[in-house]
């Protein structure tokens, strides 16, 4: 059946148990929309797996998906990213302490809703992550946390490893020190004891 310039079909012309469900845009042969037997849904793939299912490659989704619990999940696979950069953890990290975050609600929510976090707008002007200035993607909102606790690795362990110099410096100082006062506590010996000691001897 046609529907406004774009082809909605089953595959035996009617819908039964054992049908996918497709929508094609302008008669083409890929679908766009197909709901399968399963339940499962796919968008710009033909066969989806999950629940819900986009694209196979990054121009369509990068099959990034929603498992059986409910999870969504990015695609991340290494050979299908490019421009590798290391970053500087320490400052990240001070982006992440200077980045604004509130507690707010969207527009039509009830009351009783809420939410924490950035707005996109701040979080685009401090990292420069992401494709738009209004919305936040959930990898570089992720991306940004994960740098950011090994930035703080980072400064706490320099800072253990400074203390720990500073504590055995001391140690040794006070190591020092008591073998000092040790070898003043040692008793004396006096010129006459030392002559007192020979006659004895002689006798």
């Amino acid at each position: 059946m046609l529907q406004d310039g774009g082809l909605i079909r089953a595959d035996t012309g009617f819908l039964d148990a054992t049908d996918d469900f497709e929508i094609r845009t302008n008669g083409t042969n890929a679908s766009d929309i197909l709901l399968n037997p399963r339940d499962n849904v796919g968008i710009h793939t033909t066969d989806p797996t999950r629940p819900l299912e986009v694209g196979t490659d990054a121009t369509n989704g990068n099959a990034a998906h929603v498992t059986a619990g409910g999870v969504w999940t990015n695609g991340s696979d290494r050979n299908s990213k490019q421009d590798f950069e290391q970053v500087d953890r320490r400052e990240i990290l001070e982006k992440v302490a200077g980045l604004p975050v509130t507690q707010w609600r969207y527009k039509g929510e009830p009351e009783s809703v809420s939410h924490i976090g950035p707005m996109a707008q701040d979080f685009m002007a401090t990292f420069g992550l992401g494709a738009s200035e209004r919305h936040i993607g959930t990898l570089d909102a992720e991306g940004v946390a994960l740098v950011a606790i090994q930035g703080l690795y980072d400064v706490m362990k320099a800072e253990l490893e400074e203390k720990d110099t500073q504590i055995e410096a001391l140690e040794a100082r006070l190591a020092a020190l008591e073998g000092a006062s040790q070898a003043k506590e040692q008793p004396s010996v006096s010129f006459a004891d030392l002559a007192k000691k020979s006659n004895v001897v002689e006798r």
